[in-house]
Order: C-alpha cells, then sequence, then structure tokens
C-alpha cells in the first residue's frame, strides 16, 4: 500500500516528468513556486487570461515584452485577454527555470527563460524566429502568501533576440 506522502511524492514526479515546466540544475525549487509556475503555463497554453492573471498579486507590476507598465493583477487580466485572442491566439508556453533566490523566507526571485511557439510570422517583434517561436526572460518576484502558497509581486520580461547566444545560458 502507498502512503499519502508516497502518492503526493509520485504524482509530483510524474507531473513534473510530462509537464512543459523545464528545471534548469535547480536542486530546491520550493514546491508552491514549481506550482504558479506551472498554472502559468496550463493558463497560457488554454488562452486563458483569467487563470493567467490569478496568481499575481492585485497590487502587482508587470513590464511587458513592450515595455507596457501593467499596474494591478485586473491590467493584467485584461491585457492578456486581448494577445490571447489576438496576435497569440493558439501559441503555447514553455518555461525553463534558470535560478530561483530565495531573499527571505516569504520573498524569491525566480528567473526563467521562456519560449513562446507558434507564433505567427505576421508578429512584429524581432525576437521571433523563422520557426515562429519568441524567445524571452523573464524575472518574477514571488511572494509566499501562506504555508504553502505564492504570488508574483513583480514580473519584468525581455526578448530574446539571438537564443542561440552563449550570453542566454
Amino acid at each position: 500500500m502507498i502512503s499519502k506522502k508516497g502518492s503526493l511524492i509520485t504524482g509530483t514526479l510524474l507531473t513534473l516528468a510530462i509537464s512543459p515546466l523545464v528545471w534548469a540544475d535547480q536542486p530546491a525549487v520550493p514546491s508552491g513556486i514549481a506550482d504558479v509556475l506551472e498554472r502559468k503555463v496550463q493558463a497560457w497554453n488554454a488562452g486563458d487570461a483569467q487563470a493567467w492573471g490569478a496568481d499575481y498579486i492585485d497590487d502587482s507590476i508587470v513590464i511587458n515584452l513592450a515595455g507596457m507598465r501593467l499596474e494591478g493583477s485586473e491590467a493584467n487580466i485584461d491585457r492578456h485577454a486581448e494577445v490571447f485572442a489576438g496576435p497569440l491566439v493558439d501559441t503555447t508556453l514553455e518555461i525553463d527555470v534558470v535560478d530561483i533566490h530565495e531573499l527571505t523566507s516569504y520573498l524569491a526571485v525566480v528567473e526563467a527563460r521562456l519560449a513562446v511557439n507558434d507564433v505567427s510570422s505576421d508578429m512584429d517583434i524581432p525576437a521571433v524566429t523563422d520557426a515562429g517561436v519568441l524567445h524571452t526572460r523573464m524575472s518574477f518576484l514571488m511572494r509566499k502568501v501562506s504555508n504553502t502558497d505564492w504570488q508574483i509581486q513583480f514580473a519584468q520580461n525581455t526578448p530574446v533576440t539571438d537564443p542561440d547566444s552563449a550570453s542566454y545560458p
């Protein structure tokens, strides 16, 4: 008989094995942070702006690819509703965690590489490859809001024009 703990560990390992979320040599990723990033991937791939914004603190700030400052989770949700219905419709997201710096027991900076796949060649973004992939580097400031739950307080996303460069490890 498998214990609840064994089931949880097995289920978590299986989820990570089949997930488009990649941990780049991260020895100990807090499960709450992994949960947030996995929900972001699921929300993006479903084109669900409400779910995309759900993990942002109400007064969060996001600086997006275009340099727009999105103040508050509702502004983030509204902007993603626009892009999911428009230029980024039917795209998929992959997140590769590069580094996590736990600043305190309740604050962490998460650095990740993002790949948005199936981007239309009509998009006027220099970072989109010929294969239709938009590469970005995104930083999240996450705040622990309970014993197990984290939310995003701040995020900044930068397009990467040369994903094969040595400066994009």
